[in-house]
């Protein structure tokens, strides 16, 4: 992301942050009070519903960013190698795993499902994002015009279509970083060289490693709070909760490390666009 704009790296990556601990907070108490682990409460209902703001704050950050480093300049095929190698690909890897760990797959189907990434609502949203982007900016310009039109047209598909409201309800976000991101120079004070810097360490830390921490956490808050030893040890279940969480970030940094290994063995990222 340039640096030059209102919302910097270390702010991006912050933003992520929070909103990675939005989404896992809100998964994490919703899957314990339709449990039975916990009681239903106000404060319960709230932390519950903060995954789709969380989401909508991904979904901003992407659409600023993306805006802010290709808004007029020429895509080549170097995006879409980025957007495989730092989302769909370890999107990939990490969901066979967990399936194979969950008890294997059960036919073609569930590997068409898998690829296609319909076993995640973000992903294959945030890819057909991606991709629209892509052809999008094969175009000298209306790029901006035509992203609001399909994101604006897609929400409402989805909408017609009866899909959850989780599916639409934050996707509209993408398009309001895309502007923020191309007249951002228009408001006053960032034009006069101000920049929003929030310098973390701990939430850029969990911004770095968000999509990991994304995939992992589900499986291993599960895993976690379902072992055998876990169970009889009588445990506060907001104590496993912290412990499944830290063991997803924890695997989470060691996935990341791994990815970009490979990635410097096999050279991608020497490709030219």
């Amino acid at each position: 992301m340039n640096e030059k704009g209102l919302i910097s790296k270390n702010t991006s990556l912050f933003l992520r942050g929070i909103a990675i601990l939005m989404v896992c907070m809100s998964h994490y108490f919703a899957a314990a009070e339709e449990s039975g682990l916990i009681s239903s409460s106000t404060v319960v209902s709230i932390i519950s519903a903060l995954g789709d703001p969380g989401v909508g704050i991904f979904f901003f950050l992407s659409g600023y960013a993306l805006y802010k480093g290709y808004g007029s300049a020429k895509i080549d095929r170097k995006f879409l190698i980025n957007r495989f190698k730092n989302t769909y690909f370890p999107y990939v890897v990490i969901q066979l795993v967990i399936l194979l760990l969950s008890g294997g797959i059960d036919g073609p189907m569930r590997i068409g499902r898998l690829l296609l990434g319909l076993d995640s609502w973000f992903i294959v949203t945030i890819l057909i994002f991606y991709l629209v982007f892509y052809l999008v900016g094969k175009l000298p310009k209306y790029r901006l015009i035509i992203m609001c039109i399909f994101v604006t047209g897609m929400s409402l598909f989805l909408f017609r279509m009866h899909y959850p409201e989780f599916w639409y309800d934050a996707d509209w976000c993408f398009p309001i970083g895309m502007v923020l991101a191309k007249y951002e120079n228009k408001i006053g004070f960032v034009s006069r060289g101000f920049s929003l810097d929030i310098k973390d360490y701990l939430m850029k830390f969990l911004g770095k490693n968000s999509l990991y921490i994304f995939l992992l956490h589900l499986f291993i808050y599960h895993t976690f709070i379902n072992w055998g030893p876990v169970l009889e040890s009588g445990m506060n279940w907001y104590i496993k909760m912290l412990l499944a969480f830290i063991i997803a970030v924890v695997m989470a940094f060691v996935l990341e490390r791994f990815f970009n290994a490979i990635y410097k063995l096999t050279r991608i990222d020497k490709l030219k666009g």
